[in-house]
């Protein structure tokens, strides 16, 4: 192949940003021009676009599996009966008071499949998202099932809850410790418990808990208590 048709080559490569075709063509080029400053520039191009585009692939495939593997979808609570708007509803007020605020209502088909009606779950988040309160309310067959639980992640891996008696059963595993406090205990209890516990677990200073501020992060969590 002649200098003038490689070249020719090339520029279409660029053109149609073939790059890893275009990489070749420099290649083949600087085999019989290795001082050519021109031909290395545009050999460290091809390399930048071939690693920016590996990169945006796999943020796209990465992007693509979360949304595929999503349990949880946004909701208008609204939309659910008004029982569950009420159990949601009801610690809002006492959680803002501690430092809580809403952060989003979700529903997941896999769980509501499990009862006789879709079941609003409800996010709320401390200041530094650094605990989530999940909260709903469900009629699972003939008995209903609630949870009102605190819930924590940290940079291991690892995970915190707290939550009361006579709530949905939940149990330690690998990845999650479960404390539950007697029933009667109060919302006040219930976080500063929690509290508690999270300040042990980041005694060691390698230790930090890990932001819950989006859906991604409420879907991990739900899927460690719905066992999903």
């Amino acid at each position: 192949m002649s200098s003038l048709q490689a070249y020719n080559d090339l520029a279409r490569a660029l053109h149609h940003a073939r790059y890893g075709d275009a990489l070749q063509l420099v290649d083949r080029l600087l085999a019989t021009q290795p001082d050519s400053t021109s031909l290395r520039r545009q050999r460290e191009a091809c390399l930048v676009a071939i690693e920016r585009a590996e990169v945006a692939a796999r943020e796209e495939a990465e992007q693509a599996a979360r949304f595929a593997a999503s349990e949880l979808i946004r909701v208008e609570a609204s939309l659910f009966d008004l029982d569950q708007q009420m159990f949601c509803n009801a610690p809002v007020s006492g959680l803002h008071a501690l430092g809580f605020t809403w952060l989003l209502d979700a529903a997941s088909t896999a769980f509501s499949r499990r009862g006789d009606a879709p079941a609003l779950i409800r996010f709320i988040a401390d200041e530094d998202c650094a605990t989530l309160v999940v909260c709903f309310s469900a009629r699972m067959g003939t008995r209903p099932v609630r949870l009102l639980a605190c819930v924590s992640e940290f940079n291991d891996g690892s995970h915190l809850l707290t939550h009361r008696d006579d709530e949905l059963v939940l149990a330690s595993g690998a990845r999650i410790e479960v404390m539950s406090l007697p029933r009667a205990a109060s919302l006040t209890e219930l976080v500063a418990r929690h509290a508690g516990r999270v300040a042990m677990r980041t005694r060691d200073s390698a230790v930090a808990t890990v932001p819950l501020s989006t859906l991604s992060a409420c879907d991990r969590i739900w899927r460690l208590i719905a066992g999903t």
